[in-house]
């Protein structure tokens, strides 16, 4: 019976991957589901009290004390027919009312705990999970998920380098472009060797800094030479421009600085100098 009680949101992603819709929507099974544990659990005069509902209902709130955000300041839920509220240090407020990612991560928690009714050990794979997730959100995703499940193997799918930072003890691979069929000097972008008919393979990172900065890992893991935008990028080109092939005194580079930081590009500096240097 524990397992089957979130089958109502496992038919609904099937309609939606199936057909390419809902019904009801997924929270709202949750909501349904929830309030029928709480009526049934604690019964009535007329009705009995069933323990083992009680248990579900109050191991979903640990679950979720767990995986949503500790600035949340999560309590309790509160059944309020027809709504289901979330109870926290500042207020209580619907279910339906909260972020998109409060939602992803109720939905989320829904599903893994019910799975893991009755098993120990199991794996879950995950496609982008950092959609519509705040990045602080992002960074706490998965320690959360296996907090809260520690028998549980992830396997994430991402594009975000605060789910690639994650976790200290993770693999992380990447799938690249072999680059045989591409001439010399071709577009870094990931993407656009794609469109090249190259043949992907995967790869691990062993030395991978998990401990660098996003702009690090954009690069060194996903693929992504520059993270500054593309009018940035040219723009701080046109100002080593004009330096190119002059003598790069001190006064110059406290032109160049100067001229970089009235722009917003000051952190473009080091970049600057060192294109500088290779072609001077």
């Amino acid at each position: 019976m524990r397992q089957s009680i979130g089958l109502g949101v496992d038919s609904e992603y099937i309609n939606f991957y199936q057909g390419g819709g809902l019904n009801s929507g997924s929270l709202y099974h949750i909501k349904m589901t929830l309030m029928q544990l709480s009526i049934f659990g604690y019964g009535n005069e007329t009705m009995d009290p069933m323990p083992e509902l009680i248990e579900l209902f109050k191991g979903f709130e640990a679950v979720l004390k767990v995986m949503l955000p500790k600035s949340l300041g999560f309590e309790k839920l509160i059944i309020r027919p027809p709504e289901v509220l979330l109870s926290t240090k500042s207020g209580d407020f619907l279910v339906d009312a909260a972020s998109g990612g409060i939602i992803k991560l109720f939905e989320v928690a829904w599903q893994l705990y019910f799975y893991s009714q009755g098993r120990e050990r199991f794996v879950v794979t995950l496609d982008e999970p950092e959609n519509h997730l705040h990045p602080s959100m992002q960074k706490s995703f998965l320690p959360s998920i296996l907090e809260a499940f520690p028998g549980l193997q992830v396997i994430a799918v991402t594009h975000s380098p605060f789910i690639i930072s994650a976790m200290q003890d993770s693999a992380v691979y990447v799938l690249r472009y072999l680059d045989a069929d591409i001439a010399a000097g071709a577009d870094d972008d990931q993407s656009i060797r794609g469109l090249l008919g190259t043949r992907v393979v995967a790869e691990r990172l062993d030395t991978v800094n998990k401990a660098a900065s996003a702009s690090e890992i954009l690069r060194d893991v996903l693929g992504i030479a520059s993270t500054i935008p593309d009018w940035a990028e040219a723009r701080v080109q046109q100002i080593v421009g004009q330096f190119k092939g002059t003598r790069l005194d001190e006064a110059a580079l406290k032109n160049i600085y100067a001229q970089l930081e009235r722009e917003g590009l000051a952190s473009s500096y080091p970049s600057a100098l060192t294109s500088l240097t290779r072609s001077n």
